[in-house]
């Protein structure tokens, strides 16, 4: 009997050091995720049918981070324009509001990804950018005209 009682002992110990282990573990992966920092905002490329989709609604900003040059040759209806080259530019940007929704696009999108990375450092959340920027839009757009 003695025997059974110590093989009790040490299978009812094995599984109290079992239990204890997956609860300090659970606990501290509770404590590693409760002080992890919230994720930044992150860009939305968004392709030519979400960028239509969205920029219909009322509250949403469409801005042409073109030069003037390529501003001429046609536009988004309803955009912005702000030169990504001009004087003042990252004054403009930072003279919008922070809490609204902004659609961006340039001629590929590669200005327009740069405007929304520089707007999410200076405190914007809702940033979304035109893959393939106009190009991509007149594109789809063709049989429109």
């Amino acid at each position: 009997m003695s025997r059974v009682r110590v093989l009790l002992k040490l299978v009812f110990l094995f599984f109290a050091i079992l239990i204890l282990g997956c609860a300090q573990q659970e606990s501290e992966a509770q404590t590693q995720s409760a002080e992890a920092p919230a994720a930044a905002p992150a860009v939305n490329d968004i392709d030519v049918a979400t960028f239509d989709a969205q920029r219909q609604r009322p509250q949403v900003v469409v801005i042409d981070v073109r030069t003037p040059e390529e501003t001429a040759d046609g536009m988004v209806p309803g955009a912005i324009e702000m030169d990504f080259n001009g004087e003042g530019f990252e004054a403009a940007i930072d003279r919008l509001d922070r809490s609204t929704e902004y659609l961006l696009y340039c001629r590929s999108g590669n200005r327009s990804g740069r405007t929304a990375e520089m707007m999410i450092t200076k405190g914007f959340t809702n940033i979304s950018n035109l893959v393939g920027g106009y190009t991509a839009w007149s594109d789809a757009h063709r049989d429109d005209e």
